[in-house]
């Protein structure tokens, strides 16, 4: 890695405690970044939510980066790790259920039980913005509360 990879002077940037780095490395990576995990977990909602959650755990562990390494590389390792946990967790939640092929199912009595799990066009908007909204309010914690 140069010292001219923008990446790497952001992350020293954001290392002395300069926040805005973490905005600027939020811009160039976000929407590679969301793809990857995207592909990763089928579901968009999961994708925004683990998408966040790999920024907020690349900042607090800024400093266990190494500049040998690519930060895109880094950043992409901690998605998988949260992608893979998220994706166990939700077999242990699937793996633990138990289904009875011989009696009727509650979506089979009443089919509006199924479509009322899933997620609206208006609910994905509100998790959106939600997400936006503690992305924010994380940004503009002063650094002693971060």
């Amino acid at each position: 890695m140069t010292p001219e990879d923008p990446d790497l002077i952001l992350v020293q940037a954001l290392k002395v405690g300069q926040d805005h780095a973490l905005n600027e490395l939020m811009d160039r990576h976000r929407e590679g970044l969301f793809r990857f995990v995207l592909r990763q977990v089928h579901n968009e909602a999961d994708a925004l939510e683990l998408a966040t959650e790999t920024f907020v755990r690349a900042y607090f562990n800024i400093g266990k980066f190494r500049p040998a390494a690519k930060f895109v590389t880094w950043l992409y390792h901690i998605a998988l790790n949260l992608c893979r946990d998220h994706l166990k967790s939700r077999a242990y939640q699937y793996s633990s259920r138990t289904v009875s092929f011989d009696a009727p199912s509650e979506e089979d009595q009443d089919p509006s039980l199924l479509l009322a799990t899933e997620r609206g066009p208006d609910q994905k908007t509100e998790r959106r913005e939600e997400l936006a909204a503690l992305e924010k309010a994380i940004n503009e914690l002063p650094e002693e509360l971060k």
